[in-house]
């Protein structure tokens, strides 16, 4: 299945992956940014985010991203990205804004685990 967002898509900054997904959510009708097939929890779209490398997984879905762009537009001057631990303990789940939510259905990680939570 083809999607509009191909896979490995690497986006040059915060900016660049935040534009990329306002086009996604803007102009396609895609439930997911990637092809899930039997396994939606793969990397799909990267970006580093200060030395981090991150990922977005196909399986992130239309809430997820909406709820991204509300956080983006709610802080002009930039939206933290923490990276805190993930539902089986490991330091890789990527938290957004000063509260460092835990955004549903935004599947957004890092490459590696981390030894500690940390601000990006």
């Amino acid at each position: 299945m083809a999607t509009a967002v191909p896979r490995g898509h690497q986006c040059t900054d915060e900016a660049d992956f935040t534009e990329l997904l306002r086009w996604w959510f803007e102009t396609t009708d895609e439930a997911t940014v990637g092809d899930v097939g039997t396994f939606g929890g793969k990397p799909w779209v990267h970006v580093v985010v200060g030395d981090e490398p991150c990922h977005l997984n196909a399986d992130t879905n239309r809430y997820g991203v909406r709820r991204y762009l509300d956080l983006v537009r709610a802080h002009p001057d930039g939206l933290p990205w923490s990276v805190i631990a993930n539902t089986r303990g490991k330091v890789n789940r990527v938290a957004l804004g000063p509260g460092r939510e835990k955004v549903e259905y935004l599947y957004l990680y890092t490459d590696r685990d981390l030894s500690t939570p940390t601000q990006l």
